[in-house]
């Protein structure tokens, strides 16, 4: 009978109830879920404990607009809703799989089963349930991340089916992938076959499997899959479950631990040849509880000094002690017997008369230890004859050794001086005398404290010990008048055995020329990276200039054709021609924006300052509020200079909005135009400087021309002189956060720049600023009335 819609919601409840309680505690989520003859699938009932794996209401399971739970991952979303898909078209069962993203964030994975139902109205219906199997594919991912980074190979061997699990390791060392070992008898690893009669692990008994692979820890050869072979260590345990054998190995590669192995195997026999080639004797010596010493060992070293084998002293020993001379002898004996009772380590010193009647030197030492009621001692004795005949040379040696150090002494850069406890100089070298300024005067016996700082060196009435050590830097000023920065070390020492006060040995290394390249450096970084942010913002700033010139466009036509084609009064008509000189204005700026963002060069005119600035003189009295009040005095009645008239407006209303913003919108903005002689420059200190203060702006233009000189005056706050020494800085701004960008005063001073001329500033707290820009002029011939007395 078919399954009516009814039918499904009055049976909903009754499935919640009877199977909902149940599956709660298995963790199990029962659901109906319904797909429309129009496509639409939707859940019209999903059990109460949804809440508890989910964290949601099953009021609040809401459905996407592609059919999927939008607590499913979005990962997981399309393949689960195109498996319920082909359950409907094939009216099959439906595996489903996913994950789901609970409300506190959480991942959890779910697996279940439905079955579908098409009622009379062609809906198809499933109900099924979910169970959450979290636990367990965390379960499985922790375990197999163990075995994935374990250094061992680990196996699981089938007694049947051969191998049926292997980890990451056992990937790598043998090279093959787990789908290539997977039912392979590990006979198949070893190099060398399994005892086994036959070679199908499907007709090996459990008991040919055990005889092949024993339990327990063994060493083998296995191969690769490339076919080359190495040792292996493994360890295989057995494990019966259900009647089932199953093998568990665990092994590794021991080609480090064998080649270890035959190194030490080496290193023992090259200890051996060693001690029979060394230039002196290795020995063994044993005191006997009785008094008697033997020698059990003796090198073949002992053959080039006494002429005999070394087997005859171990034969007698008394052979060797016959060669020694009496003294040394006894002093020998005597140092035996106390290194018996104390254990302490013996100077083996003797002379011995060898078979050529040659006195020979020989120096060593042994140690003792107890060997039951035996005391035995090993040791080293050498041959140094010829080091002892060698003495002359090397005394030699040092005196040449001392001329070589006088030498590099005297080449040194660095300036060198041996100093006594309390200051007095004893030496110094060449390099000394020239860093302090005292080349060609000898300073023995002057005090070193006579040019270094006393409180950097160490007291005179507490020296320091010998090894003790000092450095710091210091500024000194030359007789010659420069300054100069040295880094000074030291070191405390012992000159002589008679000192009762150690020495000191003072190095001056004169770093003025690095420390002042290294700054150099710095500021050549720093450059850059301002180059860098202002190519960025270039970038920025020619995007957004581009949609400005899109907007001035139809400004600049509309208010040109009302100009023409309406009938406009005198106002009006002032008023469109302001709207036409702004929008005109408008696109210099954005040309000039675009031509510094494509680093295009500005192409400069002759054009009459003057009557830009006339121009900009209106301009700003209808920018500024009312309450600022605009002071003109013009000089001449035309200065010709080379430059641009839009980037003249631009640094002049950017100057005039910076005084606005320093007034708060009160007060007086004077604005001159004059004309002044190159030579009335001021060339004095101008805080607004780039060099801090010690430079005049204009120091560097030619004075012999005539230039344009632009002042403009606030009654603002005003600066302090080291804020005013920075204020052309790029990105240095004294407005508060999100106000200032730091770049006009930067483009001004580089728009000024490059028309020849300069600009800088004087500030006063509290009484306001003055910028003050100078262009050179062009004309020729200039009306003398109109120049600018020098300022004094």
């Amino acid at each position: 009978m078919p399954f009516s819609s009814s039918a499904a919601s009055e049976a909903s409840p009754l499935f919640s109830e009877r199977l909902a309680e149940v599956m709660a505690d298995l963790s199990c989520v029962l659901f109906r879920r319904e797909l429309s003859p129009d496509g639409v699938i939707r859940y019209p009932w999903i059990s109460p404990n949804v809440r508890d794996i989910f964290g949601y209401d099953a009021s609040e399971m809401t459905v996407t607009s592609k059919g999927a739970l939008n607590a499913i991952h979005w990962a997981d979303r399309d393949a689960h809703v195109a498996a319920v898909l082909r359950s409907g078209f094939a009216m099959s069962r439906c595996q489903e799989a996913f994950r789901a993203v609970t409300a506190a964030g959480e991942t959890r994975w779910l697996r279940g089963s439905s079955s579908p139902l098409r009622l009379e109205d062609g809906t198809i219906v499933w109900d099924g349930a979910w169970i959450d199997i979290s636990p367990w594919m965390r379960a499985e991912h922790q375990f197999q991340t163990v075995m994935d980074h374990a250094e061992d190979v680990i196996l699981t061997l089938d007694a049947r089916n051969g191998i049926d699990w292997a980890n990451s390791a056992a990937e790598r060392l043998f090279g093959w992938r787990l789908d290539e070992m997977l039912g392979l008898c590990l006979s198949h690893l070893l190099a060398t076959p399994c005892g086994s009669s036959t070679t199908h692990l499907a007709e090996c008994a459990q008991s040919d499997v055990v005889q092949c692979f024993p339990r327990g820890t063994q060493e083998t050869m296995v191969r690769r899959k490339d076919g080359t072979t190495f040792p292996f260590e493994m360890t295989v345990s057995e494990v019966r479950s259900d009647g089932r054998l199953s093998l568990i190995v665990i092994g590794r590669d021991i080609t480090r631990r064998k080649a270890t192995e035959l190194m030490l195997e080496e290193t023992e026999r090259r200890l051996r040849s060693i001690a029979s080639n060394l230039p002196g004797v290795v020995f063994q010596r044993v005191l006997d509880p009785d008094g008697t010493f033997a020698y059990p060992y003796v090198s073949e070293g002992i053959e080039e000094i006494l002429g005999c084998e070394a087997a005859d002293i171990v034969f007698d020993s008394s052979i060797l002690f016959d060669a020694m001379l009496d003294a040394d002898r006894e002093r020998l004996l005597h140092d035996l017997l106390v290194s018996a009772d104390t254990l302490e380590p013996v100077d083996e010193d003797v002379r011995v008369v060898g078979a050529d009647a040659r006195t020979h030197w020989l120096s060593g030492q042994s140690r003792p230890r107890r060997r039951g009621e035996s005391i035995v001692w090993d040791g080293l004795i050498l041959d140094v004859t010829d080091e002892v005949e060698e003495r002359l040379r090397a005394e030699l040696a040092v005196r040449e050794s001392e001329e070589r150090f006088r030498m590099a002494f005297d080449a040194s850069l660095q300036g060198v001086a041996v100093v006594a406890a309390d200051g007095t100089i004893r030496q110094v070298n060449p390099a000394f005398s020239r860093i302090v300024g005292s080349e060609g005067v000898s300073l023995a016996g002057f005090n070193i404290r006579f040019f270094l700082d006393s409180e950097h060196l160490p007291d005179a009435g507490h020296p320091q010990s010998p090894g003790q050590s000092f450095q710091f830097e210091h500024d000194q000023m030359l007789p010659d008048g420069s300054l100069r920065h040295w880094r000074v070390s030291g070191t405390s020492f012992s000159a002589a055995s008679t000192d009762q006060a150690p020495s000191l040995l003072v190095s001056i290394d004169d770093v003025t020329e690095r420390i002042q390249a290294a700054e150099e450096r710095r500021q050549m970084e720093m450059a850059l990276t301002e180059g860098q942010k202002l190519e960025a913002l270039g970038r920025l700033a020619g995007g957004v200039a581009h949609e400005l010139n899109n907007m001035l466009g139809p400004i600049l036509m509309a208010a040109e054709m009302v100009t023409r084609t309406a009938e406009l009064d005198a106002k009006n008509t002032e008023r469109c021609g302001r709207i036409i000189e702004a929008a005109k204005h408008g696109r210099d700026i954005v040309r000039n924006v675009l031509a510094y963002c494509r680093k295009e060069q500005k192409v400069l005119s002759h054009l009459d300052i003057v009557a830009v600035f006339q121009q900009f003189s209106g301009l700003v009295a209808s920018i500024l509020p009312p309450s600022v009040k605009v002071s003109n005095q013009i000089g001449p009645e035309r200065a010709m200079v080379v430059g641009d008239g839009g980037q003249i407006t631009q640094v002049l209303l950017n100057l005039a909005n910076n005084a606005r913003d320093a007034m708060d919108g009160e007060g007086t903005l004077t604005l001159s135009l004059n004309l002044v002689a190159g030579c009335a420059l001021t060339s004095g200190s101008t805080p607004g400087g780039r060099n801090g203060g010690k430079r005049s702006p204009f120091a560097n233009l030619d004075h012999t021309l005539t230039f344009v000189d632009i002042r403009i005056r606030d009654t603002g706050c005003g600066m302090l002189p080291e804020v005013a020494a920075k204020i052309f800085d790029p990105f240095f701004t004294t407005k508060p956060v999100g106000q200032g960008t730091g770049l006009g005063l930067s483009v001004v001073q580089g728009i000024i720049k490059g028309m020849g001329g300069a600009i800088g500033v004087t500030s006063t707290p509290g009484q306001g600023s003055e910028f003050r820009i100078v262009l050179p002029l062009v004309e020729t011939e200039i009306d003398a009335s109109h120049l600018a007395r020098p300022e004094l």
